[in-house]
């Protein structure tokens, strides 16, 4: 298992986004959240925006790379899919633990602070799901 941003004092100024409008897919392919958790998402159009959303796997997939971009938010509610209304190009969640795990297929996982941001590609279905004891874990697929 790797680790990512672990630890208190991570990205303090990420704290501080805003919620704004949707954004458009390109091709109409849209990246997909699949929130089955009773926590809030920010999903991030990674297109340009006034926000920040700090991403450690710039290029998506599992390997670490990271990068801040210009963003635009979208809050995403408890037990919400998105794919058809927003092309969500990154997620984090708002709600469980410090920390939330983050898998491609049956592959590893990897631990990620919730204030970093995890990448998908527009053809990817990324499905959260939560622990009894509130520990987040998405599987992108």
């Amino acid at each position: 298992m790797q680790h990512v941003f672990r630890g208190a004092g991570l990205l303090a100024a990420a704290g501080a986004l805003t919620l704004v409008g949707s954004g458009t897919a390109s091709a109409g392919v849209f990246g997909t959240i699949d929130n089955r958790t009773p926590y809030y998402f920010d999903a991030g159009d990674l297109g340009g925006g006034s926000s920040k959303c700090k991403v450690w796997n710039k290029d998506g997939g599992s390997k670490i790379s990271n990068k801040t971009f210009n963003c635009t938010i979208e809050n995403i509610a408890p037990h919400t899919q998105t794919g058809t209304w927003f092309d969500a190009d990154s997620l984090r969640p708002r709600g469980g633990q410090n920390e939330y795990k983050v898998r491609w297929g049956n592959g590893s996982w990897t631990w990620v602070s919730m204030y970093v941001y995890t990448k998908i590609q527009d053809d990817e279905i990324a499905k959260c799901t939560s622990t009894a004891l509130g520990l987040v874990e998405c599987t992108v697929k």
